[in-house]
Parts: structure tokens; sequence; C-alpha cells
């Protein structure tokens, strides 16, 4: 693409500094006091972590190192050492610099530069972790079995020393060649099972190429890239540590979430019209994961639909809880589970405080009165910060754009109408502010432009994670994230089926009152009263999944779907009728998730033993409460069982049996009767043994 004329452009590129009244530079108050506290950084109980040979995975040009990891395999699994930059051990509470970050909230980035949330002698500098520094950081310690499921977990104060700042694409390169040491290569693997574990627990993450202003030959231009799988891995790993952060922050009772509704009714019949006018193939028995898993990021239409997929995810933010009261949603509706920011705290105002909070509940400690002071503002701060955010980055496109398309006004380009009320969907490849301004719903302030340079100059932003809109945490506030959806595999026949969580929330195919005839439940004009008794099922389902069984309750239930307490006992007479609603949903799940098991290895027990446990551990209220109670026959429980039934050569007594171990063991593990350190996977692998059958001869 042929660059932009640079000098004018340039000058433009300032005016949104000014209009918006951003900040020039630091005060001369906040440069002293920044200076001083990386000659002198508070240090209180630091641990010698510099015997770890971590590394950082980050853009080439990137300074502002927020995290360093070092991967090991253990005799039943894997250890996650991830050390995030300890912001707090510079930033005194109540400072200069501690006022100067709350006015700032996040980094902001432009294409000719960067306005950073601290002075670069503390976010270039001192509490960035460079290679070959000694530096302060929380250091996280998560212990995965083999299926790459968190088995326990450990943060501390720590110094850390980086070995070696690598790229991403290098990164790829090594893994690929089968050059890269067991540390690197094992980003692979657990990036891997991380990305099973997301899919069994319901999340999706969609590969949507990134958008570059670059900088050439005193110039600019527009451009599309696709990212590497490294870039996946690596987002897993913060993505982990967030879980593991939001955990931590529920089992004390205080802290700050990371949120998204579910998607509202209507926005998949909507994303199915895009993909019918960009002649993406989306049968209405396949359900939206199964689409988005096959599309191919570097194809052009591909691209664009997986742009439009950003719109399912909009209403993301920050929620504040203390006194164990969670806030409504407190999951993550993309992430499929809790979730908080915490890892990137050079870059994010609110990471500092999630780290202290974590800090203090694995430390036995009340948290810190300067952190207890902050909480309540911070979801108003972060949503504002945000917003500067994504004004800069859509003004700064739109001029770019208009300094690329400034002699081509005339001729048209290929466009494409979504919907009848929609703006035209113009392809990637053409350069169209209507492809590419995109909402920022998710993480902060993501997704958006990323700056780059073809010349060699540095690139003030960066991101280390594939473009995750609100759903995964990109690394960096900055350019790049990755799109994420609930989603949940769904059994469908020729007859009426009752509505599922995903359906109810705008999200797959369900069978409709016709025989044969298949629509998206979006599609369907739906009063409110007969949606009701839907609503009421996925707001129980929430409730259970992210509160546990002693929540649900028909006043707690009530309170979620804004009715009062009478109002449900019209369609539900109890609370056992919920219950049994919420038995047949996951029965209908299970049997999805053991079909797609048989599917991919026909008649392996040990592929529907790993499924069915998967699933279990991924939804463990559920299937407690649920599995502890008369389930209903036919239908979906026919479907569940009829692959063990397959996979036991049609011997109907040698399923129930090997029902009966798969069941007996989740349950135990679920309520901790194993002895500490047990090999569980072990077990399995035994029981799975036993009920294989020995190949004739």
């Amino acid at each position: 693409m042929t660059g932009a004329d640079g000098a004018p452009l340039r000058a433009a590129l300032h005016a949104p500094r000014t209009r918006l009244d951003l900040p020039a530079g630091f005060p001369p108050a906040v440069l002293a006091e920044a200076g001083e506290a990386a000659r002198a950084p508070h240090l209180p109980g630091h641990q010698d972590a510099t015997g770890l040979p971590m590394f950082t995975i980050d853009p080439p040009d990137s300074t502002d190192l927020d995290q360093a990891m070092y991967l090991e395999r253990r005799p039943h699994g894997y250890r996650v050492h991830y050390a995030v930059a300890d912001v707090a051990a510079f930033v005194r509470p109540g400072g200069a610099l501690d006022t100067e970050a709350h006015r700032r909230v996040t980094t902001l980035y432009f294409p000719d530069g960067r306005i950073p949330l601290h002075p670069p002698v503390l976010s270039e500098g001192a509490a960035s972790l460079l290679p070959g520094e000694t530096r302060p950081a929380a250091l996280w310690r998560i212990d995965l079995d083999t299926e790459g499921r968190t088995v326990a977990t450990e943060l501390r104060r720590a110094l850390v020393r980086s070995r070696a700042k690598l790229d991403h694409a290098g990164v790829q390169r090594r893994i690929d060649a089968g050059s890269a040491e067991e540390p690197l290569a094992l980003l692979r693997t657990i990036g891997l099972l991380r990305e099973q574990q997301e899919t069994a627990r319901g999340g999706i993450s969609l590969d949507v190429p990134e958008q570059e202003i670059v900088e050439r030959d005193g110039g600019y231009g527009l451009a599309y890239r696709a990212p590497v799988a490294a870039e996946g891995w690596n987002a897993q790993i913060s993505l982990l540590t967030g879980m593991a952060a939001a955990g931590i922050m529920r089992d004390s009772g205080t802290g700050i979430l990371r949120t998204l509704p579910v998607a509202p009714d209507g926005a998949v019949a909507r994303l199915r019209r895009s993909a019918d006018a960009l002649r993406i193939d989306w049968p209405h028995h396949v359900a939206y994961a199964a689409v988005v898993r096959s599309l191919d990021p570097a194809r052009s239409s591909h691209a664009a639909f997986l742009q439009e997929c950003t719109t399912l995810l909009r209403g993301a933010g920050y929620s504040v809880f203390t006194h164990g009261d969670l806030p409504t949603p407190a999951v993550h509706a993309a992430v499929a589970a809790l979730y908080t920011h915490c890892t990137a705290p050079l870059r994010r105002l609110v990471d500092r405080y999630a780290a202290e909070l974590c800090l203090a509940a694995t430390a036995g400690q009340e948290p810190p009165e300067w952190v207890l002071r902050a909480l309540d503002a911070l979801p108003k701060e972060m949503a504002e910060g945000t917003r500067r955010a994504n004004t800069v980055e859509r003004e700064c496109v739109d001029l770019v754009e208009a300094a690329l398309l400034g002699d081509r006004t005339g001729p048209a380009g290929p466009s494409t109408r979504t919907s009848s009320t929609s703006r035209t969907t113009t392809p990637p490849w053409a350069p169209s502010a209507s492809r590419t301004r995109r909402s920022s719903p998710g993480s902060s302030p993501a997704p958006r432009s990323r700056w780059a340079s073809g010349s060699g100059s540095a690139w003030p932003g960066r991101t280390s994670a594939r473009r995750r809109c609100s759903s995964c945490p990109p690394e960096r506030p900055g350019p790049g994230a990755r799109l994420g959806h609930r989603a949940r595999p769904e059994v469908r026949d020729d007859r009426l089926v009752p509505i599922s969580y995903d359906h109810v929330l705008g999200r797959g195919p369900r069978t409709d009152s016709v025989p044969g005839k298949v629509s998206c439940v979006s599609d369907l004009a739906i009063a409110p009263t007969a949606d009701r008794p839907r609503q009421i099922v996925a707001a129980a389902r929430a409730l259970l999944e992210a509160e546990g069984p002693e929540a649900l309750t028909m006043r707690r239930l009530a309170d979620r779907v804004g009715v009062k307490a009478p109002s449900l006992y019209k369609h539900f007479p109890d609370k056992s009728s919920v219950v049994a609603a919420l038995a047949a949903e996951m029965l209908r799940e299970t049997a999805g998730v053991l079909t797609a098991a048989e599917a991919a290895a026909p008649g392996s027990f040990s592929a529907l033993a790993t499924a069915y446990r998967t699933y279990a551990l991924a939804h463990p209220h559920l299937y407690l409460l649920t599995m502890g109670r008369a389930l209903p026959a036919g239908g979906a429980a026919d479907a569940a069982a009829a692959p063990l039934y397959r996979a036991a050569g049609g011997d109907e007594d040698r399923a129930r049996a090997a029902w009966a171990f798969a069941h007996g063991m989740v349950v135990l593990e679920l309520n901790g009767r194993f002895p500490p350190g047990a090999d569980l996977s072990a077990a399995w692998e035994a029981g799975i043994a036993a009920f294989t059958p020995t190949p004739a001869g």
C-alpha cells in the first residue's frame, strides 16, 4: 500500500492530543518521585528467585515488559512460573506518581509515539522485566495436571531476572523447527492444553487479523497481519493467571473482576446474516463455536466475518465486590469463568490493585488500606480510560484512512451489506473506515489497531495475544486482543427439545416446533412471557456456576431475572423443577461432548472418559447438583449414553459399569476425597484399561 505523506499527517496526528487534553509529559514532581523510586524501590520481603531462567515474549522493539515466564514439566503435569512486574514497589500510595497514574489510567498508543501510564524511567527501565536485570515481581506458580487443569496456585513477591527477550515470530520458528529448549517448547504443549480446557468450559477464541498502521519511508500505510499460533499460546498463560487471580479474590471475599454479560438476544441472528452476506457456510444445525473454529483468518471473507464477531462482546467492564458478595454478572461470558486483569501493571492501572489484593490474600492478610480506599472508584476510572484510548485509536485510524483515500474520491470499492439495518461491510483488504472501526467491549483498550514500523523504528504499542475482543485479556491493553465467546455442543434431532442455556443467550441453533425445521432462537419472535422459562433457566445456570448450589434459591433467582419471587412460580412450581431443567440441559451438553469425542476417536473408552471428566470438572456445581438426583429418562439421556454403549460393543452391562466408574471418579475428585498427591491420571488410566477390550490373538 502506498503510504500517506508523512509530514502533514504527523501534524494531524497531534490534534487529538490537544483536543482530548492529553498530557504532553510528566510533571516535574512525578519525574522526581519516579527517579527516586527507580534508585530505591520498596522491597518488603521479596524472596530471591533469580535462579529461575525466565524469558519474555514481546514484539521485537518493546521495552516495557510486564511478564516473564519459565515452564517446566513435572511427574504428573506441568508448572508455570509467571512473573508480573511489581509496580507497587515503585509507586507510593497517594504520592505524585500514584496521582498521575490515576489521571492517565492506561498507556495511550499513537502511530508516532505513546503516552505512557508511568514515566519511562520505570515503565521501560527499573520496573520493566528487561533481560539480565534483577527486578521485583509478583511471582505466580501455577501447577497443572497432565490435561492442563489448575491443581495448585501460589503467589509471592520475589526478585527475578529474565535471561532472554524473545518475540512471537522467533518463538514460532524455533518451536516449528524443533530447536526450542524444553521450557520454550512447553509453551506449545501447555498452550494447546489450555485451549482445550477453554473449549471444555464453554469459552472460544477467534483469530482476528490485526490491523497495523505501518510507517514506511516517512509516510504511513494500513496493513493486516494474521497472528501466529505462539501468540495464542502466550495469551493462554496470561489468561490462566487472570483466572487464578480471580479465584483467589473470590475465596478471600474482596476483589475487582473483569466481567462481560452474555450476548443479547438477536446478536447471533445478525451474525448469521453477516455470514450469509460474506458467503460463510453456516448450516443451521451447526453451533456458533463449530463455525468459528473452522475459519481461517488468512482468508479475506473469514477475516471480515471474524471482525463482525466482535459485536457479540459488548458491555465488558470492571466490577468490585466485598464481603464475598460477587457482582452480577460475575463471570466473563467469553472466558466462561471468573477472570480479572492482573498481568499488565506497567500499562493498565487496575492490574496493580488486583496484584495487591491477591498478594494479601495468599499471605493471609487483609488488603492494604490504600487498596480498599481506591476500589470503589476504579471501575469508573477504568471505563473512562478505556473510552479515551478507544477514541485515540479511532481518530488515528480515521486520519490515516482519510490520507490514504484522499486522492481516490469517486471510485466505488467492494462492499457487502450484512443486514437491513447495519452499515455496509467492506472486506479487510480495503482501507475503509467502516471496516477498521471496531468496538472495544473487552480488554482495555482492545480491540485496537497496532502501530508498526517497516523501517526499524520502535512500535510504541504491543501485544502478545491474538485479538481477543473482551474475551481474554490481552497481555497488553494496547493493540491486539483475542476474541472469545461461550458456546457449548448440542445434539439435535427432528423433534422439539428444551432450549439450552446457550440458546437463550442467542448462541446456536434450536429445533423449532415444526418437525425437521431448524432455526436460530434469535430469529424467532418470542413474546417476553413465552421466553421467561428460558430466561429463568439461563439465570439459574449462571447463578449456580458462579456461586454454587447454596446460592440457587428462588429469591436469588428472582432477583437475577429481575422479577418478584412469586412470578417464578408461574413457570416453575419449586426449586426442584428448576434443577430438573438444569439436569436436562446438562445431559444435552454431555451428549454433545461425548458425541464429539466419539467422532474424533471412534470406539475409544479413553477419549470418552477424558471428555466426560473434562466437562464435569469444568462445571462442578452443575454436575454435582444435577447428578445427585433422578435424571429424566429418554431423549438427551439416551443420546448421552449412546457413545458409551457403542464403545462397549452394545454390551449394556459393560457400558453401565464404565459409566459408574467414570461418575464415581468424578464425584470423588470434585469432593476432594482423594489424598493429597494422589496420581488421579494413573487411576483413570487403570480404570479405562479395565474396560478396554483386549485385541484378539
